[in-house]
């Protein structure tokens, strides 16, 4: 018999006893969670380790350990909120979680638009890529052409300009050279694009003028506006007889021709372009100023060209460069505007009242002669009065009542010319001052202080240059 009266029987039983009572109390043990929400996360679905407890919010009672929430809410047709805590309760615990959703997750949906839109970017990036190396290759091939063309106009201003060279002329040296044994001698000079150009050394002559009208037969044609000097006035009147071989003062063969119109200059440059092989034209607007600029440089760089005045000291540095109004020109009843604005000549005197044989004034900067004074020149290209002149005119008869009368012709004569196209002459002339070099002319009009100048461009398919004798 067992000491104290106690058999292993009895033992056992409390053992067995003793377990079955822990083992209740640990099943019993409870631990709470309350889940809080925002207004994002209300009515959204809360999982407890991996079993759906109810939307939140809510309390709960879970076993102690190991615990992990989540949630998920549809946020768009492609995207979902989310939410995931994992955390340790002890026992008998009450535990807050604020279920606040602040990231998402692709639904099944949204990973099949992802991954078509994927493909689409895919697609898309191909096709650019293959456009690119397409705009890759043509602007190489544009290049390539460009650098071609480039190559061929080099060749054909290298053969334009090889005669002239040949005749030691260069752009810039001022060394004349003439496309045939009696073409005008021309002078290379840089262009406004860069590329150089021939302008005629001289303006176009009584003489060369006659050898057009002589070969082609061509009457002349009478009518040519000239200048009436009077005592008290002064102003351009119609002759009905004046033409180029009769302009209303005496001339030799080397005067500049005047009294010819836009349309007999344009013939007479058809004439010469066939005569020479090559093709002549007027001088455009840009290409007048580029040469006259280049030719006085000093001049140029004190202003715009039709805006200088050169009274007082400046008269002496220009007088000597152009026949243009002056004591000589006055005494013989010049009586053009000056550079002063006032009714006076320039204080200097050149000994020609009218036209001078083209040359006899000092050369410039690029070896043209007469681009300041002597006739003003055509350009090529059309123009129109310009809007204010009307107005202008206006005022300035308002404004001093005895102009009156020039004040109405002006206005009649800008009347007409708003409704043609007219043609640009630069330079000034024997008549007027640098600031006076823009005039304006019909296609068909004669003037007695209008002459031109030849240019032809080098970069022609035609160009042909024939040595001179």
């Amino acid at each position: 018999m067992p000491k104290n009266g106690v058999t292993p029987m009895r033992c056992k039983a409390v053992w067995v006893l003793a377990w079955a009572l822990a083992m209740h109390t640990a099943a019993t043990a409870t631990s709470m969670l309350r889940i809080a929400c925002d207004d994002e996360a209300a009515g959204a679905m809360v999982t407890v380790n991996g079993r759906q407890m109810g939307e939140c919010p809510l309390d709960m009672q879970v076993q102690p350990g190991q615990v992990t929430i989540q949630s998920s809410k549809p946020r768009d047709a492609e995207t979902q909120w989310v939410f995931e805590q994992s955390l340790f309760l002890g026992d008998g615990v009450v535990k807050r979680i604020e279920l606040t959703f602040s990231k998402t997750v692709l639904t099944a949906e949204g990973m099949r638009q992802q991954q078509a839109r994927e493909q689409e970017r895919q697609r898309q990036e191909a096709a650019r890529l293959r456009e690119e190396a397409a705009a890759k290759k043509k602007e190489g091939e544009r290049q390539r052409l460009a650098a071609e063309a480039a190559r061929q106009h080099r060749l054909k201003l290298d053969a334009a300009m090889a005669a002239a060279r040949a005749q030691g002329a260069e752009p810039g040296n001022g060394k004349p050279f003439r496309d045939c044994p009696d073409c005008p001698p021309m002078v290379i000079i840089k262009g406004v694009d860069g590329d150089p150009v021939a302008m005629g050394q001289f303006e176009i002559t009584r003489g060369q003028y006659e050898a057009f009208v002589t070969d082609t037969k061509r009457p002349p044609s009478r009518g040519c506006r000239v200048w009436n000097s009077g005592i008290f006035s002064s102003e351009a009147v119609q002759d009905a007889n004046a033409t180029w071989l009769a302009p209303g003062f005496e001339q030799t063969k080397d005067h500049p021709v005047v009294c010819v119109s836009w349309n007999e200059v344009q013939a007479y440059l058809a004439w010469l372009s066939a005569k020479a092989g090559v093709r002549y034209v007027l001088p455009g607007k840009s290409d007048w100023i580029e040469a006259w600029r280049q030719n006085y440089p000093a001049i140029a760089s004190s202003g715009n060209f039709h805006d200088w005045s050169f009274t007082g000291g400046n008269a002496a540095r220009v007088c000597p460069l152009g026949n243009l109004l002056d004591s000589t020109g006055w005494s013989q009843g010049g009586r053009g505007g000056t550079g002063n604005g006032a009714n006076e000549p320039y204080p200097c005197s050149d000994g020609f009242g009218k036209t001078a044989p083209v040359g006899h004034f000092a050369v410039g900067a690029t070896g043209l002669h007469d681009l300041i004074g002597n006739v003003s020149e055509l350009l090529s290209g059309v123009s129109r009065a310009p809007d204010n002149a009307i107005d202008l005119a206006q005022s300035l008869a308002n404004q001093y009542p005895s102009a009156r009368d020039n004040a109405d012709k002006s206005i009649s004569i800008w009347q007409e010319r708003k409704a043609l196209v007219v043609h640009d002459a630069y330079g000034s002339s024997w008549l007027f001052s640098l600031a006076d070099s823009w005039i304006t002319e019909r296609d068909d009009m004669r003037t007695q202080w209008i002459g031109f100048r030849v240019m032809r461009p080098f970069a022609q398919p035609e160009a042909r240059l024939l040595s001179s004798p």
